[in-house]
């Protein structure tokens, strides 16, 4: 994963991307490459198709990080190693009051997702998870990501309230 390349978002986006590999890594039956490993590969001309085959891996978490001032948007994609399909991608946006808080978060929810993703039959071994469908916890978090940058505005929580409305029924 390279996470960001701007000295800015360095740090953030370290913490980000060990965070989502320490989460990764506790999933039964997923085998989680090193952060050492994968670096060597960030800044090279390879295909992700080339560094999945040298690596042996499945899948490949691409991301970016992004920092304006107090405000952060990171970028997730889940993409299938050998067919160079995107499976699953994500934006969260927050508000950055305390950058250690912000990237827990936000690595949790990453990891949570992909493992919604990968192992959706596994979900009720998640921490706190409300529940088993992937678009229901999807939808849900894209809500709580709007509430976090966009504040109350009509716009904002009529949006919200049509996600939530929509998670809610895609699992009561």
């Amino acid at each position: 994963v390279n996470m960001s390349s701007h000295p800015e978002n360095a740090f953030f986006a370290g913490g980000i991307h060990e965070d989502v590999l320490t989460n990764l890594s506790r999933i039964d039956d997923l085998q989680v490459i090193s952060r050492t490993s994968m670096l060597k590969y960030a800044a090279s001309d390879l295909t992700l198709r080339e560094i999945g085959s040298r690596l042996g891996v499945d899948y490949i978490v691409e991301g970016s990080v992004r920092r304006m001032g107090n405000h952060v948007r990171v970028t997730i994609q889940l993409i299938n190693a050998q067919s160079d399909v995107h499976l699953w991608a994500n934006n969260y946006e927050r508000e950055l009051v305390d950058v250690f808080a912000t990237q827990s978060e936000v690595a949790r929810e990453i990891s949570d997702s992909i493992h919604l993703e990968l192992q959706p039959e596994s979900v009720g071994d998640l921490q706190g998870m409300p529940t088993v469908s992937v678009r229901a916890y999807d939808l849900y978090i894209r809500a709580a990501g709007i509430e976090k940058t966009e504040g109350e505005t009509e716009e904002s929580m009529t949006l919200r309230r049509e996600m939530l409305e929509q998670a809610v029924a895609e699992d009561p």
